[in-house]
């Protein structure tokens, strides 16, 4: 069994478009609160890990801002699961590794709530990232403010 092929009738379920890179990894688009995200889930049987990394549309150029790479840190501090990493081509993205020791539907539903939980990540700090994208300092209480989560209305 394929656990991708599993994750595509996921993706599927979701309403997000998808495809395949090879057989051992699929991609998906989906909308965000802010913009759209390319997700990739890549499965390495061998050693039981799916890696899922999600990618923005943020993209910075060299020298990086120590307000971008201290944000970064402020933003990998409040994180409970995964982490945001600064590529070389100065794209941003979000990933996350899953060890996986069966393939059943116990996991699919795992990899279903850790996708919605990075998701729901990326669109919190997003905010941030495209201020910063956009040459905007961003003040501690800035950065505060980005990782709280607002629910409800007033």
């Amino acid at each position: 069994m394929n656990l991708l092929v599993d994750i595509e009738n996921l993706i599927a379920d979701f309403g997000w478009e998808s495809d395949w890179i090879d057989d051992s990894e699929l991609v998906a688009v989906a909308n965000g609160k802010w913009c759209d995200y390319q997700i990739h889930f890549i499965w390495q049987k061998a050693i039981g890990a799916l890696y899922i990394v999600f990618f923005a549309d943020l993209q910075f150029e060299e020298p990086y801002s120590i307000d971008l790479l201290r944000f970064i840190i402020a933003a990998n501090q409040r994180m409970w699961m995964g982490h945001f990493d600064l590529l070389e081509d100065g794209a941003i993205n979000y990933r996350h590794v899953i060890h996986l020791y069966s393939t059943d539907e116990e996991c699919a539903e795992k990899i279903k709530e850790i996708s919605f939980v990075m998701f729901s990540e990326f669109d919190l700090f997003y905010p941030g990232f495209q201020k910063l994208q956009h040459n905007i300092p961003l003040s501690q209480s800035d950065i505060d403010l980005l990782s709280l989560e607002i629910r409800g209305k007033a």
